[in-house]
């Protein structure tokens, strides 16, 4: 059971007033109670903001399990067209690490990765967030999408390149469109 389930075993508890353990039944059940708790808090804050990205990720997964409608339409709407929110959602699926190297611990994102890239294909259609990408006029900058490092900090254009490749090969290789046709991001820098 996962961490945001067990969290949220004594909410459920105390609710249905009673001290039975949750059991798998029940696990359909609290995660669309999680859902919609999450949907009410969005309303007064930012959807990013809510809870732990690796949280999010976790809720996003249970969501388009249940109606992946109502989840993209949600996602869309809290990235709102804004470059730094499409930002926040590629970290949502970038593991966060923490470094106790030094005189105090620091926190940052890195490992975005095919494996993540693929996590988020399969919750979310990603296009409209590549568009937002695209059309903001980003500083493009190549990376190698196999040695993509999972120790050291990326930063926002890193992760939003790095994305737009993905996105980019995908395509490519998805549709069979020749290489060519695929922006040449060498030539945007």
């Amino acid at each position: 059971m996962s961490t945001l389930l067990l969290q949220f075993q004594f909410m459920y508890k105390i609710e249905k007033n009673s001290e039975e353990l949750i059991g798998q039944a029940n696990e359909a059940e609290i995660k669309l109670m999680l859902i919609n708790r999450f949907k009410r808090e969005h309303e007064s804050t930012d959807f990013f903001d809510i809870l732990p990205d690796s949280e999010i990720w976790r809720l996003l997964s249970w969501w388009r399990d249940i109606d992946s409608v109502d989840l993209q339409t949600i996602v869309e709407n809290a990235v709102a067209n804004k470059v730094e929110n499409v930002i926040k959602l590629i970290k949502v699926f970038t593991p966060t690490i923490t470094s106790f190297g030094g005189t105090a611990p620091r926190t940052f994102k890195s490992g975005f990765d095919a494996k993540n890239y693929a996590s988020m294909t399969e919750i979310i259609d990603i296009g409209f967030a590549y568009e937002i990408l695209k059309a903001s006029g980003y500083i493009r900058e190549k990376y190698d999408l196999s040695a993509i490092p999972n120790r050291d900090a990326l930063t926002d254009t890193q992760l939003a390149n790095i994305f737009m490749q993905f996105f980019e090969k995908g395509i490519s290789d998805r549709d069979s469109i020749p290489a060519a046709s695929v922006p040449d991001i060498e030539s945007n820098s």
